[in-house]
């Protein structure tokens, strides 16, 4: 409903899970979609160029008169003006394609309470999987616990934890988390301190 000719954004792909959607407005207000493929190992239009980061792919095709992207019909496609880019790519808290397993290994091995990652989801794809070292001890063996929180990506481009306050990007949930304490539906609170920051080598983050 906002933005001119050439502005775009790039959102989580809900059909193929990793993928991105990125959609531009057009002349008279038309909106096409085109579809970023993720590998795990790269980013690319299904063919062409590749880049390490969505970041840098959506740089490249940024500012270009004419338009490097072409829509199916030929006609070319600008990249002029960046609504939101939801790209957590970047963000040391992300580790992508990481099974809950591997997170909790992860995070026993290298964390402290309140340390924690954000993956994507396998049971549930196009949603995403907030992972935190709790302070709460497992009964068992006295240990600290690994928490899994689904975190919910919805039709209209927002997310939440199944209820409650809905954001635009992972990143601000994420943020909000960090200074909020999140309750999760056991009754666990659960604190947000500190990134996981030594990834797993065989998946490191994207």
């Amino acid at each position: 409903s906002k933005g001119q000719h050439g502005s775009f954004l790039a959102r989580p792909s809900k059909s193929r899970p990793g993928g991105f959607t990125l959609s531009v407005r057009w002349v008279g207000g038309d909106v096409t979609h085109i579809k970023i493929q993720n590998t795990g190992d790269y980013y690319d239009l299904y063919g062409g160029e590749k880049f390490a980061t969505l970041a840098e792919l959506v740089q490249h095709y940024t500012g270009q008169r004419g338009g490097l992207l072409r829509e199916r019909g030929g006609a070319p496609v600008e990249l002029w003006h960046p609504l939101s880019c939801q790209d957590p790519t970047s963000e040391r808290w992300y580790h992508g394609h990481l099974s809950g397993k591997e997170a909790e290994k992860l995070l026993m091995q290298k964390g402290r309470p309140g340390s924690f990652l954000v993956r994507e989801s396998q049971s549930k794809p196009g949603d995403f999987v907030l992972s935190v070292l709790t302070q709460q001890l497992d009964r068992a063996d006295r240990q600290a616990r690994v928490t899994h929180v689904m975190i919910h990506f919805q039709p209209d481009g927002k997310y939440d934890v199944g209820g409650g306050e809905r954001f635009d990007t992972l990143g601000d949930l994420v943020e909000c988390y960090r200074k909020n304490p999140l309750v999760e539906r056991s009754g666990t609170v659960v604190h947000l301190q500190q990134v996981s920051q030594e990834p797993i080598q065989e998946h490191p983050p994207l």
